[in-house]
């Protein structure tokens, strides 16, 4: 099943569960980091495209996330970003799906 398929909890969900695999390999494993890097990017991608037309607010929120989480990959150079707040925001949908 794609990920247009799914609600847009679900599409956040699945990205949650990407980051996750990052925090798990971050310092241990770089191919493996990267790798789950890019998976989450790609289906933020997805998903923005996706909801292009669900609003502006959507719309920010997304663009936003994608711009956090490449901060994250980088270190938090540029907004502090840490793969530990993203997993905070991201259990939210994680948790909804478990229900």
């Amino acid at each position: 099943m794609g990920v247009e398929n799914l609600s847009l909890i679900e599409q956040l969900a699945n990205v949650g569960i990407e980051i996750y695999r990052m925090k798990r390999w971050q310092g241990e494993n770089e191919k493996y980091f990267e790798a789950s890097f890019k998976r989450a990017l790609d289906l933020l991608f997805k998903i923005i495209e996706l909801n292009k037309n669900s609003g502006y607010g959507t719309l920010k929120e997304l663009t936003r996330l994608k711009t956090l989480l490449i901060d994250a990959y980088l270190g938090g150079k540029e907004h502090n970003t840490k793969i530990e707040d993203l997993l905070k925001y991201f259990n939210y949908f994680i948790n909804q799906v478990r229900r």
